[in-house]
Parts: C-alpha cells; sequence; structure tokens
C-alpha cells in the first residue's frame, strides 16, 4: 500500500477531542501516536498534512516534541535553545490548532536530561558528575540529574508553565527522566547529606546498610522530580495528562541506571508508561510486553501505557523497522492486559525508510477504537498471581540483577503462558492478606527479600487454602538484603535449609523422579529432567512429598565411558500441604533454568506444579504454547484473548491456526459466544459449570467475547 493509499483509506478518523478540565480521559486505554521528529523534519513542513497522518492511524493523541533540548515553539525561558528549523514559525501553535481541530490531543514531548556548553560553562553546578567528579556526557551535551535545578525550579518549571500559558496542550510526555547513571554532583550531596546527615557511598557495597539506603534515596528522588513537574502543570491547569518514558521489565539495568521504579512513579503521574524494545539478540523475552503491562496496571491500578517502538533503535537500527509480525505481538499483549498504547516512529510519516510498520500502528490502535467497550473497564480475571519483587531486583540483585533474579521471573512468567496457566504480576505491596485474597495461588519466583508481615501474609493465605510456589532462595532475606539462617517460609515448604550457600550444579546435572508425584508428570516415560544453574541443599521436613532430586553424572566424557546418573538425597521438589493449602517448593533455579534452557519438560514442570497448587487446571485447550491466552471481564461479559506467537524469535510472520478449543469455567448461564474481530458467533458447550468453546480460525489475535445470560 502507498504512503497515500493509506492516508485516504483513514480518511479523516480520528478519536475524541480534548477532554474537559478535570476529565480524567486517561483512565481508559489511551492511544498514541508518536511521530519522533528530527529537528530537519520541521523545516518547511506542511502541518496540516502531518496532522493528516497522524490521524490516519488511529490514535486519539500525538506526542510532538515541543521543548527541552529544542524548543518547536518562540520560547522566552533562558537556556531553552528554539530551533533554528523553525525559520519564524510557531511549529507548536500550528501544531495544536490543526490537531484540536481533527480530534486529536496533543501530549507535548519534552527532554530535561540535557543542555549544551553554553549553560555548562554558566552552570557547571546544574550538571550530573560521576564519582570522579567528572561531567556526564552524551555526545556534545551535557547530562542532568533529578536533583539539579535544571530539571526542576531554573528551567524545567518555567518552561511548563511558558507552555501551558501558551498553547492549548493536553498534557506532557518527559523523555529521558531520571539520573544519567550514579551521580555524585553538589545537589545530590546536599540533599543526600540533608536527609541522612551522610556522604554519598562512592563504591559498592551490597552488605552494607549504606549502599542499599543510597538505592532507595535514588528512586525516591527520582520520583520527587516527576511529582514538582506534575504539581507545576496542576498549579497551571487542571486536567493536564503527565506521564515518562520508563523501562519495561526487560530492561533491568535501565531500571536501576535511571532509578525506574514503576511503583513509586505510578504515584507521580497520571499513567505509567513503559518502553518495550524486544529485538535484543539473545534474549526471547516474547511475552515482556503483557508481562509488563500486567505489572504496571496491578501497581498503578489504572490502565497504563506500553510505548512500542516501531523501529530498532535500542539495536543501532534507528531507521529500520522491527519484523511486523513481532512489533503486531507486543501490540497485542499489552491491550490484552488491560494497557494502551503509544506508538513511536523515528522521523514522521512519509519521510523514512522502512515504514512498514504504519500499517501494524493503525491496526493496533484502530482495534482499540473500534471496540474500546471490551477494552474499557475490563479487568484480569485470573486466578494465579506472580510477585515482581523491585527491591528484590535491586539488593539480591546486587550487581547482576538480571541473572540473580530477573531471569526467574521471566522464565517462570514465560512458562505459565505457554503451559495456558492465566496469570497476573503483582508487586510486593500487594502481598497483604486483602490483596491475597483476590487470589486462589501465587508464584514466588526467588523471591529473597521478604519482611516478617509479607512472610506471614502469605502464610495465612495458604492456611486458608491458597497454594503457593516458590523457587530457590525465597523468603531467604529479609527486607534489607541480610540473610536469615533460615527461610521465613520455612513451615510452608517443608523444607530447612541446610546451604551457608548455593552450589551451582556442573554440567550433566538432573531432576531425578524418585516419589511417586502428579508433579512427575512431565517426565513421561523418563525418569530425569536435565538441570542446571544454582540450588541450596534442604532437608525435608516429616510428611513432605519430594517428587525429584538432584542426580548428576560421575563420567559424562566420552559416550563410551558416560555412566548413569546418581541421585542423590539432595530434593530439588518439595511438595506438601499446609492448613487448607498445597506449597510446592524448587530448592533449585528452576525457572531461571528454564528461561535460559526453553526446555519443554522443564516448563510442563513449572506448570505442572501451579496446577497442583490450585489443585486443577482453571484452563484446558489444544493451543500450542506459543499462543498465549489472557482472560478479562466486566459486568455481562468475559473475553479470552488469543494471542498468535508461533514461531521464532524475533517473530518474522503469523501462523495461521485452526480448531482450537479451550475449556473454561462458566459459573453462569450464556446467551452467547462470539468473535470479536471475525464477527463470528462460535460453537460452545455448558455443562456442569464448564464452557467448551471451539475458535474455527486464529491469525495474530482474536478475542473471544462470552455473554452471560
Amino acid at each position: 500500500m502507498t504512503r497515500r493509499a493509506f492516508v485516504g483509506a483513514a480518511g479523516a478518523a480520528a478519536a475524541r477531542g480534548a477532554a474537559p478540565p478535570g476529565q480524567a480521559w486517561w483512565l481508559k486505554p489511551v492511544r498514541l501516536f508518536h511521530p519522533n521528529m528530527r529537528e530537519s523534519d520541521v523545516r518547511g513542513m506542511d502541518v496540516r498534512r502531518f496532522i493528516a497522518d497522524c490521524a490516519a492511524t488511529n490514535a486519539d493523541g500525538i506526542v510532538v516534541s515541543v521543548g527541552g533540548i529544542y524548543a518547536f515553539y518562540p520560547s522566552r525561558v533562558r537556556y531553552h535553545h528554539v530551533s533554528s528549523a523553525l525559520e519564524g514559525r510557531d511549529f507548536l501553535k500550528e501544531t495544536a490548532e490543526h490537531g484540536r481541530a481533527a480530534g486529536l490531543r496533543i501530549i507535548a514531548r519534552v527532554d530535561f536530561s540535557k543542555a549544551r556548553e553554553e549553560v555548562f560553562r554558566d552552570h557547571p553546578e546544574w550538571f550530573a558528575l560521576r564519582a570522579d567528579a567528572a561531567a556526564v556526557r552524551s555526545g556534545p551535551f551535557y547530562q542532568v540529574c533529578p536533583n539539579s535545578p535544571y530539571a526542576g525550579a531554573e528551567f524545567a518549571v518555567p518552561v511548563i508553565r511558558e507552555i501551558l500559558r501558551g498553547y492549548a496542550v493536553d498534557g506532557f510526555h518527559l523523555n529521558a527522566g531520571g539520573f544519567p547513571g550514579f551521580c555524585y554532583c553538589e545537589n545530590c550531596r546536599k540533599r543526600y547529606r540533608s536527609r541522612f546527615n551522610a556522604e554519598l557511598p562512592v563504591k559498592p557495597d551490597w552488605n552494607s546498610p549504606g549502599w542499599r539506603r543510597f538505592l532507595a534515596w535514588r528512586y525516591d528522588a527520582s520520583a520527587e522530580n516527576f511529582a514538582l513537574l506534575q504539581q507545576t502543570m496542576r498549579e497551571e491547569r487542571a486536567g493536564v495528562f503527565w506521564t515518562g518514558e520508563l523501562a519495561g521489565l526487560d530492561e533491568t539495568a535501565w531500571m536501576r541506571n535511571r532509578a525506574y521504579d514503576i511503583a513509586r512513579l505510578s504515584r507521580a503521574c497520571s499513567s505509567v508508561m513503559s518502553t518495550i524494545d524486544n529485538v535484543a539478540p539473545g534474549r526471547d523475552l516474547r511475552w515482556v510486553s503483557g508481562m509488563t503491562a500486567s505489572y504496571a496496571r496491578s501497581v498503578g491500578g489504572r490502565p497504563p501505557i506500553i510505548n512500542l517502538k516501531a523501529q530498532i533503535r535500542d539495536g543501532g537500527w534507528p531507521r529500520a523497522s522491527m519484523p511486523a509480525a513481532e512489533y503486531a505481538t507486543t501490540a497485542w499483549q499489552a491491550i490484552a492486559h488491560g494497557a494502551g498504547l503509544k506508538m513511536p516512529v523515528f522521523g514522521v510519516p512519509g519521510k523514512g525508510e522502512d515504514e512498514r510498520n504504519m500499517l501494524v500502528i493503525a491496526e493496533a490502535l484502530g482495534v482499540l477504537k473500534r471496540h474500546a467497550w471490551v477494552y474499557e473497564g475490563a479487568r484480569p480475571a485470573a486466578p494465579v498471581a506472580l510477585v515482581w519483587s523491585q527491591r528484590t531486583l535491586d539488593i539480591y540483585g546486587r550487581d547482576d540483577p538480571e541473572s540473580r533474579y530477573a531471569a526467574a521471573a521471566h522464565g517462570f512468567y514465560s512458562a505459565l503462558v505457554e503451559c495456558h496457566v492465566p496469570c497476573v504480576v503483582i508487586g510486593e505491596e500487594a502481598l497483604t492478606a486483602e490483596r491475597l485474597s483476590a487470589f486462589r495461588a501465587l508464584v514466588l519466583p526467588n523471591l529473597a527479600c521478604l519482611d516478617d508481615a509479607q512472610a506471614g501474609a502469605i502464610a495465612a493465605f495458604v492456611r486458608e487454602g491458597g497454594g503457593v510456589v516458590a523457587t530457590f532462595e525465597t523468603s531467604l532475606c529479609d527486607s534489607e538484603g541480610d540473610r536469615r539462617p533460615g527461610f521465613a517460609l520455612e513451615a510452608l515448604f517443608g523444607a530447612r535449609c541446610l546451604s551457608a550457600k548455593a552450589e551451582t550444579a556442573p554440567r550433566g546435572a538432573y531432576l531425578f523422579r524418585r516419589d511417586a508425584h502428579e508433579l512427575n508428570r512431565s517426565l513421561g516415560e523418563a525418569t530425569i529432567l536435565p538441570f542446571g544453574g544454582p540450588f541450596l541443599r534442604v532437608q525435608p521436613g516429616p510428611g513432605a512429598a519430594t517428587p525429584l532430586v538432584y542426580a548428576k553424572h560421575g563420567n559424562a566424557g566420552i559416550p563410551e565411558e558416560i555412566d548413569n546418573p546418581e541421585p542423590e538425597s539432595t530434593p530439588l521438589c518439595v511438595a506438601g500441604s499446609h492448613g487448607k493449602g498445597r506449597v510446592v517448593y524448587f530448592p533449585g533455579a528452576v525457572d531461571s533454568f528454564y528461561y535460559h534452557s526453553r526446555l519443554p519438560g522443564v516448563r510442563q514442570l513449572l506448570g505442572d506444579s501451579v496446577a497442583w497448587a490450585l489443585r486443577g487446571r482453571p484452563l484446558e485447550t489444544n493451543a500450542p504454547g506459543g499462543v498465549q491466552l489472557v482472560i478479562s471481564e466486566k459486568p455481562g461479559y468475559r473475553f479470552v484473548h488469543f494471542i498468535n506467537a508461533v514461531g521464532r524469535a524475533p517473530l518474522d510472520e503469523v501462523v495461521p491456526l485452526a480448531g482450537l478449543e479451550v475449556t473454561l469455567d462458566a459459573p453462569r448461564p450464556l446467551r452467547r459466544v462470539r468473535s470479536l474481530l471475525g464477527g463470528e458467533n462460535l460453537a460452545f458447550k455448558s455443562e456442569k459449570g464448564k464452557l467448551n468453546l471451539r475458535l474455527p480460525h486464529l491469525n495474530a489475535y482474536e478475542v473471544v467475547v462470552v455473554e452471560w445470560a
């Protein structure tokens, strides 16, 4: 399809106009298009055509570059560099006027993270410093931190006030907020000294309470800057939208580097926005868009925004498109988990060398637009919660949070998705009796850091009939990261820790079937499953079953000399009851091992463990593991989202599927079952509290609408 045909096909389609002041329009999944323009794109731009191209994406708002590093309006704030490409025009005024006429909300993108040499010369005290007092640079620019007056009262605040007083924008998008790494500028030193009566720690010391306090303070400082800018907006005008580009759960290094804590920042902006760029070589995180959306929605209590880059900027190819099938899959995940979308392209429509994903953007935003009633007000309907712990990531993860913690959460989440176990991702602040009562099972992937109150809430949850599946060093540390003498959840696990520190399984290690148990179903006729990574030696308590134990080869050399793996008494799986509930504990990092190995037997073991803790599978299907099923609901309806990611990663094509069957709970009489995008009434059977439905065909995405009588 040509660019002209694309624009013509969409016509003048546009979203609602700007909401009246005070109306929180962002409490519904938003549809934002972001033409991330270069300065050169502005010179001679036909703004009417630019707005028409943006409206053709089915967006209800556009994010446009307005201020910070470049001012695309005639700013009078000192040091605000007005772009020479304007050539006397006011791009922001033209964009706001034409955008509103087209029914588009205008979100002003600002970047207060960097400034030019002249600002540094006049105010070196405004800029970030490394521990050796060297200024932090980004190409020709000098970087600032959130404690800098430049990011606050001396520059950012005047810019925001000027824009709100002069232009009809609906909100702001902050680019590159937070810290540019660890900063030791005088602003940071003064603030830290004032709060703690101590000096900033310079060298990482993961056993030091001072270093942990420093990490927590950085998150607070980042959130305080977000809150300051939001308060400035509220002082100028009610109902201004405010968000910033945060990391997704795939970018743990970015999270820590910039001090982004999604839970903290959700309280300092209108909507949490997390970026996903899932084409990094060597990583298969195909489900992380949905995982991030689920977590951000849980901790924020409202629809988040998933920021999906159409091009491969983080891979070093900012003008080349992601594979269209992969890009679309990340979008379907996000909206299935209740998120809105922001879909940026680098450049403006019509000027790119590779614009294949413009069609994907129009399709995804079009689904959200045409079927808004499905997504607005729908809530997740999953019996299982997987806990993501920012504290464990930070203080237990130490200098390698990806392998020490995040790999466990990513591995277990992907196993649940591929085993079709519906789950939501919650934060550690949800570990209370009230919040846990919404679930029937809880997954704790190496949740090392727990305080006593959280451990007590988990224990009470199980006593009342809930199920728990935990791995490796879960509850072995307190909330400050200090190792306990034993598990806080020892009574639940039915196992006592014997290891002073974890061991690493050598090549040729196995999970070996010992006790007869339902959890051994994943082995089939085999007696072993491969295993690798760290593990603890534990002693099971009375009555605990040990379905799997540790085994290894004595000699795994040449074929003529390979011996049989010898099982030891060390359990690698402990299962039992506690009160009315069930608990499965894996002393080894089985979830991390699955993340790296992707072995189907290990995946099934993790899925079976949750099913056993639940006393049954909440959903049965013949769909392959590459199809994610997400369940949501609202009064009168249940929605089953089918997301087809069958194929290699990154996904390069959609593999059509046929004859998919799903069986799930149906506690009420049914009126009808239909496919949302296909528009077909579907065959179904409903008996004994179960619904069996059949989806005749699936391309990339479909929603089955179950309508109660």
